[in-house]
């Protein structure tokens, strides 16, 4: 699968400036031109070699167009390809002859520079810093030392994105082993811990270039909390899971490689970002700098990335190679939709030619193929550094036809007025009938919702949870308003579509039910994400009747994905939200009552759907 082209068309002037003045050629100037070639041509030139610059007391000065040797014949070239044959052309006054040059292979990781850091996320604190990136060929693959990723990640003298103190590294020889413990806690001194005490291992073999994790968990496993907290009034009751033979990444399928150097592991920053930065935080890679972003401000390194000295510049092939292998790598192995695709490599799936397009249409043929993928969760957010243009306007005719019903059923639900800014609240002419509606769902939805309890009347018996044109949100949000509908423990059941492993999450809310109250759900082929989840549980614990149209799906949480070629994308994680069997809700959940979505504004047949 690799693509390498012949990158590179040199001529290097060799001027040798004669001690003495004249037209005619004297012997000793000859044979000076000549001893200059022999000695260029026993060479074995790469990165760091000084060509000759001063022969029989004539000195030599060098130039070229491609900034590969210095004036005084120092070599330095951040790009190699086998088939490179450079021509050099030895010249003094009149006299010129030329060869041809081999340029040996760089040695791995010998380029080496300092790039800053800044933090822009909001959710985890991190210091500004610098780190140092190295590579075998520069402005391609950047590589980053194991250790220098985790002490980047850890924070400093702030929070960090990840806990650091948690992991403990072992090396045996080429294998480097993270190992992290979880200890299980009680939510209160009087309770009994949650869960169990877990192992969970990283191991990064550079000899035979892959790596292996016990659980897929344990990308989990290190993170730190958000400033905010997204899961006010509830706690964590209970919580299990079957594990199963945890995940193993053969780098040599995609491309890529390890590097023991020094004794010190280097990974692609890529792969170490995805591997190490927990599964809400990203470093991102943009050549001029590294930015740090959340997955609730990652839409804000637009402007970083934009102003970005390579946005006039052409892509070299081999970094446009490498963002296509490393996003099959990511769809391959992080994508949570791959089975339900009935892929087996993403290799079969995205277009190669496309990746190796310059400028925008390199982007606009990425951005084409993720939306062609149908997934309402998966979509590309922040252009790449490539390129002072923006994304393509999203168009219905390059969206799958699930998407497209999707928009077409958000149309419908809009033009009916159902979909609202704010959770809001209406008694139907009965007195006896209210709908609340709730048009999404973050960290205040709870609060919101209980205050439009408070504002109806005491005669209203049966309560609508409208989610007709609910799209998802915070998981948090969502069960805080199952809270007020039971004040039973409230069951979230998952699967991992990285290695089989399923776990259910037990929740307890501190808000009081209203177990007064008939409740029912209305969906709609709207109802997306955490909307459609809640429909699911509302369904497995028999907490009200689900009236209107089987929910859109979308069982996945979100994760973002910085490529290689700067943009960032969003897809599928592995996470999948289940029903009680464990059995993916991606694709909705039926309704017990059916009401056509073009009746969705009858208040009549919604009264007679809940008797």
């Amino acid at each position: 699968m690799k693509r390498l082209g012949s990158f590179l068309s040199l001529l290097i002037i060799i001027s040798l400036a004669a001690c003495g003045n004249g037209d005619e050629i004297a012997p000793d100037e000859q044979e000076a031109l000549d001893q200059v070639i022999d000695d260029i041509d026993a060479l074995s030139i790469e990165p760091g070699t000084t060509l000759p610059n001063e022969v029989d007391g004539f000195d030599v000065t060098y130039d070229d167009d491609d900034d590969i040797v210095s004036e005084s014949g120092e070599i330095d070239y951040g790009y190699y390809d086998a088939s490179m044959e450079p021509e050099i052309t030895v010249m003094l006054g009149d006299i010129e002859e030329t060869l041809s040059i081999t340029l040996s292979e760089p040695e791995p990781l010998s380029i080496s520079r300092t790039v800053d850091f800044r933090n822009r996320a909001d959710e985890y604190l991190l210091d500004d810093t610098s780190v140092d990136i190295r590579y075998n060929v520069e402005h391609t693959v950047p590589y980053i030392s194991l250790s220098d990723a985790i002490d980047l990640l850890d924070g400093g003298e702030k929070d960090g994105a990840i806990d650091a103190d948690s992991m403990d590294i072992d090396q045996n020889g080429d294998v480097w082993t993270l190992t992290v413990e979880t200890e299980s806690e009680p939510e209160a001194e009087d309770e009994e811990p949650v869960g169990e005490d877990r192992t969970f291992t990283l191991e990064f073999d550079a000899s035979a270039n892959e790596a292996h994790v016990n659980k897929f968990d344990f990308f989990n496993a290190f993170s730190q909390s958000t400033q905010t907290d997204f899961g006010q009034d509830l706690e964590v009751k209970d919580f299990s899971v079957e594990y199963a033979d945890g995940a193993t990444f053969a780098f040599d399928d995609y491309n890529l490689n390890l590097f023991n150097h020094d004794d010190e592991l280097y990974i692609p920053f890529q792969i170490a970002n995805k591997f190490l930065s927990g599964q809400m935080y990203d470093m991102h890679y943009i050549s001029d700098e590294i930015i740090g972003y959340d997955g609730y401000s990652y839409e804000r390194s637009q402007s970083a990335i934009r102003n970005s000295s390579r946005s006039d510049e052409t892509m070299h092939p081999l970094r446009q190679q490498y963002t296509y292998d490393y996003m099959t790598f990511v769809f391959d192995h992080f994508y949570g939709l791959k089975d339900d695709q009935g892929v087996d490599t993403y290799y079969d799936v995205f277009e190669e030619d496309d990746f190796f397009e310059d400028g925008n249409r390199h982007y606009i043929n990425i951005f084409e193929q993720i939306y062609a993928l149908d997934d309402m969760h998966t979509s590309m957010s922040v252009n790449g550094m490539y390129t002072e243009s923006d994304l393509p306007q999203l168009s219905l005719n390059i969206l799958g036809d699930r998407a497209r019903t999707f928009q077409n059923n958000l149309t419908a639900v809009d033009q009916q007025g159902l979909c609202a800014n704010a959770v809001s609240s209406r008694t139907l002419d009965d007195e006896s009938t209210a709908i609340i509606n709730i048009p999404g769902f973050d960290e205040n939805t709870g609060d919101e919702f209980g205050e439009a309890l408070e504002t109806l009347d005491d005669s209203v018996e049966d309560i609508v949870a409208d989610l007709s044109c609910n799209t998802g949100g915070v998981m948090g949000g969502m069960i805080q308003v199952l809270g007020y509908m039971t004040d039973e423990p409230v069951d979230l059941y998952s699967l991992n579509a990285g290695d089989g492993a399923t776990s259910n999450t037990t929740y307890t809310s501190d808000v009081d039910a209203r177990d007064d109250i008939n409740w029912h759900v209305r969906t709609s082929g709207v109802t997306y994400s955490a909307g459609n989840i809640m429909a699911q549980v509302v369904s497995d614990m028999d907490l009200g009747t689900l009236i209107g149209e089987q929910s859109a799906g979308g069982a996945a949480s979100i994760q973002t994905v910085a490529l290689p070629n700067g943009a960032i994308i969003v897809i599928s994680s592995p996470s999948l939200s289940a029903n009680a069997n464990y059995e993916s809700i991606e694709f909705g959940v039926p309704v017990d009552e059916e009401i056509p979505l073009s009746d969705f504004s009858d208040d009549e047949i919604l009264k007679e759907a809940i008797q």
